[in-house]
């Protein structure tokens, strides 16, 4: 039975249409697929960085300058440096700024221990 069928393959095998078309289908196939991938997008490009833009300088407490600023609030005791982020907790109107330790400190304000 199943020698009766791959001798009637063999034999549209020995056809010369039935190969070509065979090839030809199969050569059509891998071309698509072929086309499939390459054109595929993914949206994912390369970056590459040229260049430095721009750069960033985080302020330590040691070095900061009398035009840094100093956030309190009105209903505290400790002042903030305006990089520190316990600083963005408080309130815009109850805020108060300072331009130096020196100024906040005098007005009886301590350094928060959250900005160290």
């Amino acid at each position: 039975m199943i020698q009766k069928i791959i001798e009637k393959v063999k034999g549209l095998l020995k056809r010369d249409e039935v190969f070509i078309m065979f090839v030809s289908v199969l050569v059509s196939v891998l071309i698509f697929g072929a086309l499939q991938l390459l054109l595929k997008d993914d949206g994912v490009y390369p970056i590459s960085i040229e260049e430095n833009a721009f750069s960033i300088k985080i302020p330590h407490i040691e070095e900061q300058g009398s035009d840094m600023f100093y956030i309190v609030s009105k209903n505290g005791t400790k002042y903030y440096p305006k990089f520190c982020n316990a600083a963005n907790r408080i309130k815009e109107e109850n805020r108060l700024y300072f331009a130096s330790v020196a100024e906040a400190e005098k007005a009886g304000y301590e350094l928060s221990k959250l900005c160290k």
